[in-house]
């Protein structure tokens, strides 16, 4: 049964841990309880959209299309060749956008407020 539809565990997986991450990152359980019936429900909430998140999510739709279209519509979790020039340099250039798109702005680290 795993085997068969472990797609849809990982989704879930997914999902519940950016749930659970919620209240670490909140100030009380209020605040907690608050976005995540903001996100529920679709309600306003968000003052400054981080237009990279688009630039992301439109980079992560081609690349999936793309491994589905080269897997003949197989699952695209398919380990990366390093061992060839172009696993190099997929990798290489995966890095390089991951840097150039890096938010580095001034909001202090998950746990930095702590101490």
């Amino acid at each position: 049964m795993y085997e068969e539809n472990y797609e849809s565990y990982i989704i879930i997986t997914v999902i519940l841990i950016n749930l659970l991450w919620i209240p670490f990152r909140s100030t009380d359980v209020s605040m907690s309880l608050t976005v995540i019936g903001r996100i529920i429900t679709w309600a306003a909430g968000l003052n400054n959209f981080y237009v990279y998140t688009l630039v992301f999510g439109v980079l992560l739709v081609m690349v999936e299309g793309y491994a589905l279209i080269k897997n003949g519509g197989n699952t695209p979790i398919k380990p990366l060749n390093l061992r060839s020039f172009h696993g190099k340099f997929v990798f290489v250039t995966m890095i390089l956008i991951m840097m150039m798109f890096a938010y580095f702005g001034n909001s202090a680290f998950i746990y930095g407020s702590m101490f």
